[in-house]
């Protein structure tokens, strides 16, 4: 069955004053799926692209206080690189029709991500980083952040999994011992000593819309709000070790730190910090393949984990 032949595109996009044309079943959609209930790209009678997705309803308050900082960010300079959603002809990001709640974005046209080449692509960690400077940048002293505090505190989240962890998945927990060990030594006591900023709260190379030289867009900012002000710097380390650990010692990654390290907007101590939180944030990735039972990507990021710590010494000179 068709999923579009109950949805009335045309009264639903009449809240944006928009005249819907047709869907576009092609276009590629970027981001997580798993962030709304149903998703799909469409074209209006000019041929501007949409993406137009429904969204849960418990979901509703994060949503809309995920659209209200991305327009602070947009008004503070970081447009168009913060995908923003549209406010509808009420000045609501959140249109509810028959009792269901829809969300609308424009649609960024990307150059897709090759995998296997795109980390000798040395460009690409100049412009990550000049996307993580102009985000810290829009954020002036009238960047009202709709959750002050730190939005998913690393240091609690890790000891609550541990307590998962050591009542059903002990064998994985034995695994881990060793990082565990390093972090509560090393890291635990003055994680919260770090400054925080806004950050995206999942910067990895899978949520940036890549043009052919540059970044068109980044998205799923779901996990966006105060962190450690290196927290998106880590996890892109992080990931970008993941894919190939040798990735450390390429030139992607010394573009990527040394711009970020030239701004000087960013504090020593939180460079002191920034393999301590990378090696951390692992738990948040290893607690995701629990969720989706992958035991395949549980036994990979384990491995993966005690690799970090078995080097980090050399990883940690790399960006000294």
């Amino acid at each position: 069955m068709n999923p579009n032949s109950n949805i009335n595109f045309e009264a639903i996009l009449k809240n944006w004053n928009i005249d819907f044309k047709e869907v576009k079943k092609r276009l590629i959609l970027y981001g997580s799926p798993e962030r709304s209930t149903y998703r799909v790209g469409i074209a209006d009678q000019k041929d501007s692209l949409f993406m137009l997705e429904k969204i849960f309803p418990e979901s509703k308050a994060r949503k809309l206080e995920i659209a209200q900082d991305l327009e602070n960010l947009t008004l503070n300079g970081l447009l168009p690189l913060a995908v923003n959603y549209l406010p509808n002809n009420q000045g609501q990001y959140i249109s509810q029709i028959d009792g269901e709640l829809w969300m609308l974005t424009p649609y960024i046209q990307g150059i897709f991500l090759n995998q296997n080449t795109y980390l000798s692509e040395d460009w690409r960690g100049r412009v990550m980083a000049e996307f993580l400077i102009a985000l810290r940048m829009a954020q002036s002293t009238n960047f009202p952040v709709q959750n002050q505090e730190c939005i998913y505190p690393i240091i609690p989240y890790i000891k609550e999994l541990l307590s998962v962890m050591y009542n059903f998945n002990q064998t994985e927990l034995s695994q881990v011992s060793r990082v565990i060990q390093y972090l509560e030594k090393h890291f635990f006591d003055f994680a919260p000593t770090l400054p925080l900023s806004f950050c995206h709260g999942d910067f990895h190379a899978a949520n940036i819309v890549w043009g052919r030289n540059d970044i068109r867009g980044v998205i799923d900012w779901e996990f966006s709000g105060n962190q450690p002000e290196l927290y998106d710097t880590a996890n892109m380390l992080g990931c970008l070790g993941m894919e190939n650990p040798e990735t450390f010692g390429m030139k992607i990654v010394k573009n990527f730190v040394d711009k970020l390290k030239s701004s000087r907007l960013f504090c020593d101590l939180s460079w002191t910090y920034l393999f301590d939180l990378m090696l951390a944030q692992r738990f948040a990735w290893l607690s995701e393949w629990f969720r989706k039972k992958d035991e395949e990507m549980i036994e990979l990021e384990i491995v993966y984990m005690n690799l970090l710590l078995d080097n980090q010494k050399e990883i940690k000179s790399l960006w000294s």
